[in-house]
């Protein structure tokens, strides 16, 4: 459902930038914004901390059975 009005408020920016929308901030979005970026963060350190586990894993040398030479 679309709100009929939104709080919003403006960054200083340079007039007619073409980057002018990124000057706008939406109020009501800024603090889901800011807990996403929260989860994001522990999100990929634990997506940094099983890559290295499995690199670990990966590059770890394997014990191979000596298999009986034929004499």
């Amino acid at each position: 459902m679309a709100a009929d009005t939104l709080p919003i408020k403006y960054m200083p920016g340079e007039a007619g930038s073409p980057k002018e929308s990124e000057n706008v901030v939406v109020l009501d979005d800024t603090a889901y914004q800011e807990q996403t970026d929260r989860d994001l963060v522990y999100v990929g350190t634990g997506a940094g901390a099983l890559g290295l586990i499995g690199a670990a894993l990966f590059f770890l040398p394997r014990r191979r059975r000596h298999e009986a030479v034929a004499a």
